[in-house]
């Protein structure tokens, strides 16, 4: 075997600059050519959370080209997670969410770089996490709070652009954090920050505004469904997310597309419903009268 064969799954497969060439030319005509893909090549993007959004924004990103990846996500793969998550089967059901996402993305390059954190985000691993990198993207599931805070804090220090993106119905909003003017500390109601109130809080938080077929009954039953922990979750919402998600990282850092991504407190809604993307402000909590 030469040293630009790669044994992977039983299988040879030559890993040469030739296949990265290959693999990515379609994009070269939207991304300024060879020069804007090397740009890309050497970007190092760090997911944090690998469910409907962050397994897809990952593998979306690796078919782009992106090479370097630190991931981390503590979960394992539910029959649940099948409608919308891009690394789940039947056959994987019960492995880590860490481990199939590695194999997802090796299947598509051999030589991507990958570097996992199977604990998940926590204060004693994000400075690490972070080290290196030149974007964030934060997938986490809503409910641990204080995972978002370690992840934010930390890449706020270093001046990190944090790019996240939220299922809403049959829809999703774009956020993208970075600075210290606003940050998801201001995104958080109040209520987020209790056990008891938690779900509320939630809901108050990213329910901002909320779609209009959300009438007072349907957002009722909603947050029954969240009390239980069973969070309804449309999947086509997600490859919708992710896509954007990884669109919008790629124009951005290339400096390619004349509208930039709205910065929070700015951020866009996209329904498909009505076939609407709108852009809105989200006021910090602390500023509502």
């Amino acid at each position: 075997m030469n040293d630009d064969t790669v044994h992977f799954h039983g299988v040879f497969m030559t890993a040469t600059i030739d296949f990265y060439h290959s693999r990515t030319i379609r994009n070269h005509f939207w991304i300024n050519g060879e020069e804007g893909q090397n740009k890309i090549s050497q970007m190092t993007v760090a997911i944090a959370g690998l469910g409907g959004m962050g397994s897809g924004v990952a593998q979306t990103l690796a078919r782009l080209g992106v090479k370097k990846f630190k991931i981390a996500d503590n979960d394992i793969i539910e029959a649940s997670n099948i409608n919308r998550q891009v690394i789940a089967t039947k056959l994987n059901i019960g492995k880590s969410k860490i481990e199939e996402t590695k194999v997802m993305l090796l299947s598509i390059d051999p030589s991507i770089e990958i570097q996992m954190y199977p604990q998940g985000v926590d204060s004693l691993m994000v400075s690490d996490f972070l080290t290196g990198v030149d974007i964030v993207v934060d997938e986490i599931d809503v409910y641990p709070i204080e995972a978002h805070l370690d992840l934010h804090r930390e890449a706020n220090s270093l001046k990190l652009p944090i790019y996240s993106s939220f299922v809403i119905g049959m829809g999703i909003h774009l956020y993208k954090f970075i600075g210290s003017e606003y940050t998801i500390e201001d995104m958080y109601h109040p209520d987020c920050f209790t056990n008891d109130n938690r779900v509320s809080g939630i809901i108050k938080t990213y329910l901002r505004p909320a779609p209009q077929y959300m009438n007072q009954t349907v957002l009722e039953n909603f947050t029954r469904e969240l009390e239980l922990g069973n969070v309804p979750i449309f999947g086509p919402s997600c490859l919708l997310g992710h896509s954007i998600v990884a669109t919008r990282i790629v124009l951005d850092y290339l400096e390619l597309s004349p509208e930039h991504t709205p910065i929070m407190p700015e951020f866009i809604s996209l329904d498909a419903t009505c076939l609407k993307a709108t852009t809105h402000v989200m006021r910090a909590w602390e500023k509502l009268s």
